[in-house]
């Protein structure tokens, strides 16, 4: 789930509602009223308040061509997947990779990451996410529902499974030797993945200002979109909470902070 916010800069920014409000004392080449987005540290409180205070390196211009609403959707799940499928995936464009739940927020962003590295894209789906994904990039969209996977073998360099549990467990036969199996959704078995001859990671997800600037820039120049199932107002938090845990979302959903 994302928010619009509004930032300041260093040492801290006082956010609410996506516009620098205050700025901190120190030199800056930020000014009062600067768009920004960002992802901001998980030491500090402050999800759903109408301000927060950021450090300079968590927030970055945020993208000209979206709205404060679409903005808010890109920085969890686009940091997510570039860091999965570049950082610890290594991949490359001629690389394979699986993306499980390739509608949902990580997945629709991973895709189109992955695409325009140039790898083959194979993601998994149902209804009417399967088209989704298609319309994002996926190469090939394999129905979870209907599909075994297990009869494919092994046929992926890198494996991004954002759903855990079974998916998890299901993944590391799919991985090819050597590959990298990168899980945002549990711990991986070390000795599992050894047995196979495979790598397994997972992460906490870091701040990162600069490549969130990368990732604006690529969303300006039309290589990036990002998927806004639905604008719910704050006092609405529950429901979106609850529209989440069923696990028949798209794309992201987005609280609007007055």
């Amino acid at each position: 789930m994302g928010r619009p916010v509004r930032a300041t800069r260093p040492p801290y920014k006082y956010v609410a509602n996506s516009r620098l409000m205050t700025l901190g004392g120190a030199t800056t080449d930020w000014s009062v009223g600067d768009v920004v987005y960002g992802r901001p540290s998980l030491a500090r409180d402050g999800s759903y308040a109408q301000y927060l205070a950021v450090d300079a390196g968590e927030i970055a211009a945020a993208p000209r061509t979206l709205s404060l609403e679409s903005a808010a959707a890109v920085p969890l799940v686009t940091l997510t997947a570039w860091k999965a499928l570049f950082d610890l995936g290594e991949l490359g464009p001629a690389g394979t990779v699986l993306i499980h739940a390739g509608a949902g927020g990580a997945g629709t962003m991973a895709i189109q990451l992955a695409r325009r590295r140039g790898a083959k894209v194979v993601a998994t789906a149902s209804g009417d996410g399967i088209a989704l994904a298609r319309s994002l990039g996926a190469d090939e969209v394999i129905d979870h529902r209907t599909d075994d996977l297990a009869a494919r073998g092994r046929f992926a360099d890198v494996v991004l499974d954002t759903v855990g549990n079974e998916t998890l467990e299901r993944s590391y036969a799919s991985v090819v030797p050597g590959g990298i199996l990168v899980t945002i959704a549990g711990a991986p078995d070390d000795a599992k993945a050894a047995e196979l001859g495979i790598t397994a990671h997972t992460f906490v997800l870091d701040s990162n200002g600069p490549r969130l600037a990368e990732i604006a820039g690529l969303i300006d120049d039309g290589d990036l979109r990002p998927v806004v199932t639905r604008v719910l107002e704050l006092d609405e938090v529950a429901r979106a909470h609850r529209l989440i845990d069923s696990g028949r979302t798209r794309g992201k959903l987005v609280l609007r902070v007055p």
